[in-house]
C-alpha cells in the first residue's frame, strides 16, 4: 500500500511542477503583449473631403499607404500610371501620422540616378493638394514616402498610421 501512495505522490509531484511550468510561461507570454497605436483613418468624412478636392478633375485612383513606425528610418516608393495627353491633381491626406513624413514625387523610380524632383514636402501640411505640371507627368510617377526612424519609440508600442492619396485627371 504505501508503494501504491509513494508511486501516487510522485505522479502528482510530476504534475504539479508541470502545471507551475505551463503557468510560468503563459504569465510571461501575456506580461510580453504589445500595445498597437494605429491613427490611420480612413473614414466618410477624409473620403468626401479627398474627391471634393479633386473637382474639377475626375476621380481616377486611390491608394492606403500604411506605415509603421520602427527604430530605422523606412522609404517606400508608390509607382502611380498615368495618362499621357492628361492633366492631374493629386490630394494628400496625412491626418492618420502621429510624426512627420517627408513626401517627394519623381519622374522615374527610385533606382535612377538622373531623376527630376516634382514635388517636395512633409506631412505636417495634413490634407494639401497638388497640381503637377503637364511637361512633368508623362507615362508614370514615384511618391516616394521618406519614414524617419522612431527615437521615442517605447517598448511594447507599435505606432502605426497611413498616407491616403488621391489622384485626379482631366483632358
Amino acid at each position: 500500500m504505501e508503494k501504491v501512495v509513494d508511486s501516487l505522490n510522485e505522479r502528482l509531484n510530476k504534475m504539479k511542477n508541470i502545471i507551475v511550468a505551463v503557468l510560468l510561461v503563459l504569465g510571461c507570454l501575456t506580461g510580453y503583449s504589445q500595445t498597437v497605436k494605429n491613427s490611420c483613418n480612413w473614414n466618410e468624412t477624409v473620403k468626401k473631403k479627398c474627391k471634393n478636392d479633386l473637382k474639377p478633375f475626375h476621380y481616377y485612383a486611390f491608394k492606403i499607404t500604411k506605415i509603421t513606425f520602427s527604430g530605422s528610418s523606412q522609404f517606400k516608393e508608390v509607382e502611380v500610371p498615368l495618362f499621357h495627353d492628361a492633366e492631374y491633381r493629386f490630394v494628400f491626406n496625412t491626418e492618420g501620422l502621429h510624426q512627420n513624413v517627408k513626401i517627394e514625387i519623381y519622374d522615374k523610380p527610385a533606382s535612377y540616378e538622373n531623376r527630376t524632383k516634382i514635388y517636395s514636402g512633409t506631412s505636417s501640411e495634413r490634407h494639401f493638394v497638388f497640381d503637377p505640371p503637364k511637361s512633368s507627368t508623362h507615362n508614370r510617377i514615384y511618391i516616394d514616402y521618406i519614414i524617419p526612424a522612431n527615437s521615442s519609440a517605447k517598448a511594447g508600442v507599435v505606432d502605426k498610421g497611413c498616407v491616403i492619396f488621391y489622384s485626379g485627371f482631366k483632358h
